[in-house]
Protein backbone atom coordinates (compact mmCIF):
# COMPACT_ATOMS: atom_id res chain seq x y z
CA UNK A 1 0.00 0.00 0.00
CA UNK A 2 2.92 2.18 1.10
CA UNK A 3 4.37 1.91 -2.68
CA UNK A 4 1.27 2.61 -4.24
CA UNK A 5 0.88 5.81 -2.44
CA UNK A 6 4.45 6.59 -3.86
CA UNK A 7 3.47 5.69 -7.30
CA UNK A 8 0.41 7.63 -7.25
CA UNK A 9 2.20 11.09 -5.72
CA UNK A 10 4.99 10.11 -8.58
CA UNK A 11 2.22 10.43 -11.15
CA UNK A 12 1.07 13.74 -9.91
CA UNK A 13 3.84 15.53 -9.32
CA UNK A 14 5.12 14.70 -12.92
CA UNK A 15 2.09 15.30 -14.88
CA UNK A 16 2.30 18.60 -15.57
CA UNK A 17 5.60 18.25 -17.13
CA UNK A 18 4.60 15.54 -18.89
CA UNK A 19 2.11 17.55 -20.65
CA UNK A 20 4.61 19.97 -21.78
CA UNK A 21 6.45 17.74 -23.11
CA UNK A 22 3.28 16.41 -25.11
CA UNK A 23 3.30 19.28 -27.49
CA UNK A 24 6.81 18.07 -28.94
CA UNK A 25 5.77 15.81 -31.55
CA UNK A 26 8.82 13.55 -32.83
CA UNK A 27 11.19 14.83 -30.59
CA UNK A 28 12.77 12.30 -28.11
CA UNK A 29 13.31 13.41 -24.59
CA UNK A 30 14.67 12.06 -21.74
CA UNK A 31 15.32 13.66 -18.24
CA UNK A 32 15.74 12.56 -14.69
CA UNK A 33 15.10 13.81 -11.36
CA UNK A 34 18.40 14.00 -10.32
CA UNK A 35 21.57 13.60 -12.15
CA UNK A 36 25.63 13.09 -11.28
CA UNK A 37 27.70 15.73 -13.20
CA UNK A 38 29.05 14.14 -16.16
CA UNK A 39 26.48 10.96 -16.86
CA UNK A 40 23.49 12.74 -18.46
CA UNK A 41 20.14 10.98 -18.96
CA UNK A 42 20.90 11.44 -22.93
CA UNK A 43 23.61 8.07 -22.80
CA UNK A 44 20.85 6.17 -21.76
CA UNK A 45 19.46 5.78 -25.54
CA UNK A 46 23.00 6.70 -27.43
CA UNK A 47 23.72 3.32 -28.60
CA UNK A 48 26.41 2.98 -26.03
CA UNK A 49 26.30 0.39 -23.37
CA UNK A 50 29.95 1.42 -21.79
CA UNK A 51 28.62 4.84 -21.17
CA UNK A 52 25.31 5.52 -18.93
CA UNK A 53 23.25 7.92 -16.61
CA UNK A 54 23.85 8.27 -12.87
CA UNK A 55 21.33 9.54 -10.49
CA UNK A 56 22.69 12.63 -8.76
CA UNK A 57 21.05 10.96 -5.15
CA UNK A 58 20.51 7.56 -3.55
CA UNK A 59 16.96 5.84 -4.27
CA UNK A 60 15.30 4.29 -1.41
CA UNK A 61 11.75 3.07 -0.73
CA UNK A 62 10.86 6.65 0.97
CA UNK A 63 13.03 8.55 -1.66
CA UNK A 64 12.49 6.90 -4.70
CA UNK A 65 14.57 8.38 -8.04
CA UNK A 66 12.68 8.85 -11.50
CA UNK A 67 13.18 8.59 -14.78
CA UNK A 68 11.82 10.29 -17.97
CA UNK A 69 11.24 8.91 -21.74
CA UNK A 70 8.84 10.43 -23.92
CA UNK A 71 9.69 8.92 -27.49
CA UNK A 72 7.49 12.02 -29.00
CA UNK A 73 5.37 9.80 -30.65
CA UNK A 74 3.83 6.65 -29.37
CA UNK A 75 6.16 3.38 -29.82
CA UNK A 76 4.67 -0.39 -29.63
CA UNK A 77 7.42 -2.96 -28.00
CA UNK A 78 7.33 -6.38 -26.60
CA UNK A 79 10.44 -6.33 -24.93
CA UNK A 80 12.39 -4.01 -22.58
CA UNK A 81 16.03 -4.56 -21.78
CA UNK A 82 18.17 -2.84 -19.08
CA UNK A 83 21.83 -2.89 -19.50
CA UNK A 84 23.53 -1.78 -16.58
CA UNK A 85 27.19 -3.30 -16.99
CA UNK A 86 28.99 -0.03 -17.26
CA UNK A 87 31.69 0.81 -14.92
CA UNK A 88 32.99 4.24 -16.11
CA UNK A 89 32.19 6.67 -12.60
CA UNK A 90 30.28 4.29 -10.98
CA UNK A 91 31.99 3.17 -7.58
CA UNK A 92 30.92 1.91 -4.11
CA UNK A 93 34.25 2.12 -2.49
CA UNK A 94 34.35 5.15 -0.30
CA UNK A 95 37.51 6.86 -0.53
CA UNK A 96 40.06 6.38 2.16
CA UNK A 97 38.74 7.78 5.73
CA UNK A 98 41.38 10.57 6.49
CA UNK A 99 42.06 10.79 10.61
CA UNK A 100 42.31 14.37 11.09
CA UNK A 101 43.67 16.21 14.82
CA UNK A 102 41.98 19.07 16.22
CA UNK A 103 42.25 21.17 19.23
CA UNK A 104 39.21 22.85 20.80
CA UNK A 105 38.45 25.99 22.53
CA UNK A 106 35.73 28.22 23.56
CA UNK A 107 34.20 30.24 20.69
CA UNK A 108 33.73 27.10 18.55
CA UNK A 109 30.13 26.34 18.51
CA UNK A 110 27.19 29.04 18.93
CA UNK A 111 25.88 26.92 22.13
CA UNK A 112 26.75 23.36 23.79
CA UNK A 113 23.59 20.99 24.99
CA UNK A 114 23.83 18.87 28.02
CA UNK A 115 25.61 15.64 27.88
CA UNK A 116 27.57 16.86 24.36
CA UNK A 117 30.79 18.20 23.27
CA UNK A 118 31.97 19.43 20.02
CA UNK A 119 35.33 16.87 20.28
CA UNK A 120 32.81 13.83 19.62
CA UNK A 121 32.00 14.91 15.89
CA UNK A 122 36.02 14.09 15.12
CA UNK A 123 36.09 10.66 17.13
CA UNK A 124 36.81 8.67 14.09
CA UNK A 125 33.30 6.73 14.04
CA UNK A 126 29.36 7.20 14.22
CA UNK A 127 28.93 6.36 18.02
CA UNK A 128 25.88 8.49 19.28
CA UNK A 129 28.31 10.91 21.03
CA UNK A 130 27.98 13.96 19.64
CA UNK A 131 27.73 17.52 19.56
CA UNK A 132 24.54 19.10 20.66
CA UNK A 133 23.27 22.72 20.07
CA UNK A 134 21.41 24.40 24.10
CA UNK A 135 19.11 25.98 21.29
CA UNK A 136 16.53 24.94 19.00
CA UNK A 137 18.01 26.69 15.33
CA UNK A 138 16.06 29.02 13.32
CA UNK A 139 16.38 31.32 9.99
CA UNK A 140 17.08 34.36 12.39
CA UNK A 141 19.58 32.57 15.03
CA UNK A 142 20.90 29.32 13.45
CA UNK A 143 23.40 27.09 15.59
CA UNK A 144 26.74 26.51 14.15
CA UNK A 145 30.08 24.58 15.03
CA UNK A 146 33.59 25.44 13.62
CA UNK A 147 36.24 23.03 13.37
CA UNK A 148 40.29 23.56 12.98
CA UNK A 149 42.18 21.24 11.62
CA UNK A 150 46.11 20.85 12.44
CA UNK A 151 47.04 20.59 9.21
CA UNK A 152 45.88 20.41 5.56
CA UNK A 153 43.39 17.76 4.23
CA UNK A 154 43.14 16.86 0.69
CA UNK A 155 39.46 15.87 1.07
CA UNK A 156 37.29 14.17 -2.04
CA UNK A 157 34.38 14.05 0.58
CA UNK A 158 32.56 15.51 3.49
CA UNK A 159 30.17 13.11 5.29
CA UNK A 160 27.50 14.63 7.98
CA UNK A 161 26.63 12.00 10.21
CA UNK A 162 23.75 11.96 12.33
CA UNK A 163 22.78 8.28 12.25
CA UNK A 164 22.56 7.20 15.84
CA UNK A 165 20.86 10.67 16.83
CA UNK A 166 18.53 10.09 13.92
CA UNK A 167 17.50 13.68 13.55
CA UNK A 168 17.65 15.46 9.95
CA UNK A 169 19.87 18.77 9.20
CA UNK A 170 16.90 20.23 7.03
CA UNK A 171 18.28 23.53 6.35
CA UNK A 172 22.05 24.00 6.60
CA UNK A 173 24.88 25.36 4.88
CA UNK A 174 28.44 23.45 4.89
CA UNK A 175 31.58 25.69 3.96
CA UNK A 176 35.15 25.12 4.17
CA UNK A 177 37.85 26.91 3.97
CA UNK A 178 42.04 26.08 2.68
CA UNK A 179 43.29 28.24 5.29
CA UNK A 180 42.85 28.38 8.90
CA UNK A 181 41.32 31.17 10.90
CA UNK A 182 43.31 31.68 13.82
CA UNK A 183 41.08 34.37 15.89
CA UNK A 184 38.88 32.23 18.45
CA UNK A 185 37.35 35.29 20.29
CA UNK A 186 34.80 37.30 19.98
CA UNK A 187 35.33 40.52 18.74
CA UNK A 188 33.06 43.72 19.21
CA UNK A 189 29.98 41.03 19.69
CA UNK A 190 31.22 39.06 16.92
CA UNK A 191 33.09 35.91 15.73
CA UNK A 192 36.07 37.19 12.95
CA UNK A 193 36.49 33.37 11.28
CA UNK A 194 32.33 33.38 10.76
CA UNK A 195 32.25 35.42 8.40
CA UNK A 196 31.12 33.54 5.43
CA UNK A 197 33.08 35.28 2.64
CA UNK A 198 36.09 34.34 3.94
CA UNK A 199 34.97 30.68 3.08
CA UNK A 200 33.73 28.53 0.20
CA UNK A 201 29.95 27.12 0.03
CA UNK A 202 30.59 23.57 -0.22
CA UNK A 203 26.93 22.93 -0.29
CA UNK A 204 23.55 24.30 0.89
CA UNK A 205 20.15 22.48 1.22
CA UNK A 206 16.83 23.64 2.37
CA UNK A 207 14.74 20.28 2.18
CA UNK A 208 17.02 17.93 3.51
CA UNK A 209 15.84 14.42 4.36
CA UNK A 210 18.50 12.45 5.54
CA UNK A 211 20.42 12.10 8.49
CA UNK A 212 23.37 11.01 6.44
CA UNK A 213 24.71 13.67 3.90
CA UNK A 214 27.55 13.14 2.09
CA UNK A 215 28.92 15.82 0.10
CA UNK A 216 31.60 14.71 -3.14
CA UNK A 217 33.15 17.34 -4.98
CA UNK A 218 34.59 16.60 -8.45
CA UNK A 219 38.26 17.79 -7.70
CA UNK A 220 39.47 17.25 -4.09
CA UNK A 221 40.18 20.39 -2.29
CA UNK A 222 42.53 21.04 0.45
CA UNK A 223 40.53 21.56 4.26
CA UNK A 224 41.72 23.58 6.75
CA UNK A 225 38.54 25.02 8.63
CA UNK A 226 34.91 23.67 7.97
CA UNK A 227 32.00 25.82 9.25
CA UNK A 228 28.36 24.40 9.46
CA UNK A 229 25.71 26.15 9.92
CA UNK A 230 22.14 24.99 10.64
CA UNK A 231 19.10 26.84 10.57
CA UNK A 232 16.65 24.48 11.55
CA UNK A 233 16.81 20.51 12.30
CA UNK A 234 14.04 18.41 12.73
CA UNK A 235 13.00 14.64 14.28
CA UNK A 236 10.00 13.68 13.19
CA UNK A 237 8.30 16.51 11.62
CA UNK A 238 9.23 18.04 14.90
CA UNK A 239 11.76 21.04 15.65
CA UNK A 240 14.46 20.36 17.63
CA UNK A 241 18.10 20.97 18.68
CA UNK A 242 21.07 20.78 16.31
CA UNK A 243 23.27 17.91 16.25
CA UNK A 244 26.19 16.46 14.66
CA UNK A 245 27.27 12.77 15.50
CA UNK A 246 30.40 12.56 13.14
CA UNK A 247 32.08 14.45 10.50
CA UNK A 248 34.23 12.56 7.96
CA UNK A 249 36.72 13.41 5.92
CA UNK A 250 37.26 11.00 3.04
CA UNK A 251 40.34 11.59 0.34
CA UNK A 252 40.13 10.07 -3.64
CA UNK A 253 39.51 6.99 -4.79
CA UNK A 254 41.33 5.33 -7.58
CA UNK A 255 40.16 6.17 -10.86
CA UNK A 256 39.55 2.89 -12.16
CA UNK A 257 38.28 1.42 -8.71
CA UNK A 258 34.17 -0.23 -9.40
CA UNK A 259 31.96 -2.69 -8.28
CA UNK A 260 29.50 -4.36 -9.62
CA UNK A 261 25.50 -2.65 -9.84
CA UNK A 262 22.07 -3.70 -10.55
CA UNK A 263 18.71 -2.21 -9.74
CA UNK A 264 17.10 -4.39 -7.43
CA UNK A 265 13.62 -2.95 -6.87
CA UNK A 266 11.59 -0.58 -9.79
CA UNK A 267 9.01 0.09 -11.81
CA UNK A 268 8.46 0.72 -15.33
CA UNK A 269 5.41 2.73 -16.18
CA UNK A 270 3.84 3.58 -19.35
CA UNK A 271 1.46 6.57 -20.72
CA UNK A 272 0.24 7.81 -24.13
CA UNK A 273 -0.73 11.11 -22.55
CA UNK A 274 1.29 12.18 -19.62
CA UNK A 275 -1.42 12.18 -17.31
CA UNK A 276 -2.57 8.60 -16.59
CA UNK A 277 -0.02 5.98 -16.05
CA UNK A 278 -0.38 2.04 -16.43
CA UNK A 279 2.42 -0.17 -14.52
CA UNK A 280 4.13 -2.21 -17.36
CA UNK A 281 5.83 -4.19 -14.72
CA UNK A 282 7.01 -3.89 -11.03
CA UNK A 283 10.38 -5.91 -10.02
CA UNK A 284 11.76 -6.96 -6.26
CA UNK A 285 15.00 -8.68 -6.28
CA UNK A 286 16.63 -8.15 -9.07
CA UNK A 287 20.35 -8.84 -9.10
CA UNK A 288 21.22 -9.03 -12.76
CA UNK A 289 23.04 -6.43 -14.49
CA UNK A 290 21.16 -7.07 -17.89
CA UNK A 291 17.40 -7.49 -16.87
CA UNK A 292 14.89 -8.20 -19.07
CA UNK A 293 11.43 -7.58 -19.91
CA UNK A 294 9.13 -9.61 -22.03
CA UNK A 295 5.45 -9.01 -22.79
CA UNK A 296 2.47 -11.31 -23.72
CA UNK A 297 1.03 -8.78 -25.94
CA UNK A 298 2.17 -6.09 -27.92
CA UNK A 299 2.49 -2.59 -25.80
CA UNK A 300 1.85 1.14 -27.23
CA UNK A 301 3.53 4.33 -25.27
CA UNK A 302 4.50 7.22 -25.77
CA UNK A 303 5.75 8.28 -22.14
CA UNK A 304 8.10 6.11 -20.12
CA UNK A 305 8.47 6.42 -16.82
CA UNK A 306 11.48 4.32 -14.58
CA UNK A 307 11.11 4.47 -10.71
CA UNK A 308 13.54 2.96 -8.77
CA UNK A 309 14.02 2.12 -5.04
CA UNK A 310 16.69 0.47 -4.69
CA UNK A 311 20.13 -0.08 -6.56
CA UNK A 312 22.84 -2.89 -5.28
CA UNK A 313 25.75 -1.85 -3.39
CA UNK A 314 25.75 2.18 -4.03
CA UNK A 315 22.12 2.75 -3.89
CA UNK A 316 22.32 5.70 -6.80
CA UNK A 317 20.30 4.81 -9.42
CA UNK A 318 22.24 4.27 -12.99
CA UNK A 319 21.05 2.95 -16.41
CA UNK A 320 23.55 1.95 -18.94
CA UNK A 321 21.21 1.89 -21.83
CA UNK A 322 17.80 1.00 -22.36
CA UNK A 323 16.09 -0.80 -25.41
CA UNK A 324 12.61 -1.33 -26.48
CA UNK A 325 12.00 -3.41 -28.86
Amino acid sequence: MKKLCLLLAVLTVFSLSACGNKEKKGELTLSAAHTKNGYSASAVLDGNVNVGWIGGKKATEANFQTFDIDFGEEKTFTKITLDDTFADGYTNRRPDYIRTQVSYQTGNVSTVGEGSALANVLSGGADGLSWKSEAVPSADAPQWLWISLSADATVKKIELNNEMNNSVPVNYELYYSSTAHSSRKQQDGSYAYLDTSTYTLLATDNDNEENIVEHEVDEAITVRDVLIKVYSQQNEGADVVASLDEIMFYGETPADYHEEHQPVQFTFMGSNDGKVYEIITEVNGNYDSVWTFTATAELSYRYIRYIVFSEYNNNYPSIGELKFE
